[in-house]
């Protein structure tokens, strides 16, 4: 029998974790083609995704602001304009980490 090398080192492209042949015949992970991880990097960014059961979620949608009446004045200090832009910067930041990151309360000022 022989044994064909195609390449010295596989690299998985998301994690960039570089794997070294060690000659098994047990498969490599993937963690970024598991459905779990998948579902949670769709939620993460509020696009369209499959869940983990396989339903269609639909994509982040922008809500309706507050009413006139609210005591905060939201539609004096922020108009549609740039709710947008931060909702889409909020949703484009992908992971948790990013989105805490983010200086919520000083972005109305």
């Amino acid at each position: 029998m022989q044994y064909f090398v195609l390449d010295e080192r596989l690299e998985v492209p998301e994690s960039g974790v570089e794997v070294e042949p060690s000659g098994s015949r047990q498969r490599l992970r993937r963690p970024e083609l598991w459905k779990r991880n998948v579902a949670k990097r769709g939620n993460a960014s509020g696009v369209e995704h499959l869940n983990q059961e396989g339903k269609l979620v639909p994509p982040r949608e922008i809500k309706e602001g507050c009413d006139n009446d609210c005591r905060l004045k939201c539609q004096e200090r922020v108009n549609a304009d740039e709710r947008r832009a931060f909702f889409r910067s909020y949703w484009r930041q992908g992971h948790r980490n990013n989105k805490a990151a983010l200086p919520i309360g000083g972005s109305l000022q």
